[in-house]
């Protein structure tokens, strides 16, 4: 499965809508203009109306309507609870004005414990790839990892893989109660296994080899379910979530896209550095992870 393969199964259906909140200058235009081009959804934009058409018109978006708005982060978050769009995306607004709408509201819209970003890449054989938490949580507990877990295999339950593969990520394969993320990742291998994350299945601690090599599987003799062939990679903490992903786009070269999980509809914060292949990958990620 592909970005590009998640786009096609978009095509045909409901069109979605997204909800930008105060979208203005070429960096997000150009993101909502590619993935017009695929017509796979529309547009709500929320904001100061004259200078939302303003800039439709300069970069030629048409599948759209506005909200205007002096509280666009609020408005937003609104019309998403209210059933009038299904994506909620950042524009030109400053990301602790958006968050703190979004959170302020957390009693309607948390669907789990706590929120998590997933970062989901495209391997070179064409498998998608998922890689949680690596920008919200900063250093998780258990029972934070275990919502970082069970957010990231409803993503891929939306994208429509069956029983996705979480491996747990640590240096080594062994439990070592000198290495606390090891005994974390046993514990969440042992609370899936018991129904307590649920829609996947779960093992480790497993070093990154394991979780994706299936020959480094065989040479060190290591049976079980993921077996190198992980859909999603639990990492730590945010810190190696980050650097690993990072590497992952910008040293193999991988196409992808991110969004937050855990609230009742996809959360889209896309960054001025990204790719405009990042961009799009991301509202389409997020557009598929909304199972309209």
């Amino acid at each position: 499965m592909t970005f590009q393969d998640l786009a096609e199964k978009l095509k045909g259906g409901q069109k979605p809508i997204i909800a930008v909140v105060a979208p203005t200058g070429e960096n997000i235009y150009s993101a909502l203009k590619e993935v017009e081009k695929e017509g796979i959804c529309t547009f709500l934009l929320v904001g100061e109306e004259d200078q939302i058409e303003k800039e439709c018109s300069l970069f030629d978006l048409n599948q759209y309507a506005v909200l205007s708005s002096g509280n666009p982060a609020d408005d937003a978050v609104d019309a998403v609870l209210q059933g009038k769009a299904h994506v909620l995306m950042k524009g030109k607004v400053d990301t602790s004005v958006f968050m703190k709408a979004v959170l302020k509201r957390k009693d309607e819209l948390m669907k789990s414990a706590l929120l998590s970003h997933i970062l989901v890449a495209e391997t070179a054989e064409g498998k998608l790839l998922g890689v949680t938490d690596g920008g919200m949580v900063i250093d998780p507990d258990l029972q934070q990892k275990a919502a970082i877990t069970q957010n990231a295999i409803d993503v891929f339950n939306n994208l429509g893989v069956i029983n996705p593969k979480a491996a747990v990520l640590t240096a080594m394969e062994r439990v070592n109660p000198s290495i606390p993320a090891s005994l974390d990742a046993a514990l969440l291998s042992k609370m899936a296994e018991r129904g307590q994350i649920s829609g996947g299945i779960v093992d480790g601690p497993l070093a990154i080899d394991l979780a994706l090599s299936k020959r480094a599987c065989e040479i060190k003799g290591l049976k079980g379910p993921v077996q190198g062939d992980a859909d999603i990679l639990v990492v730590p903490d945010m810190n190696t979530g980050n650097i690993f992903g990072k590497s992952l786009i910008l040293c193999a070269g991988f196409p992808s896209g991110g969004m937050i999980a855990g609230a009742s509809f996809p959360i889209i914060m896309l960054s001025r550095a990204d790719q405009a292949s990042e961009k799009k990958n991301s509202i389409i990620l997020a557009l598929a992870a909304a199972g309209v």
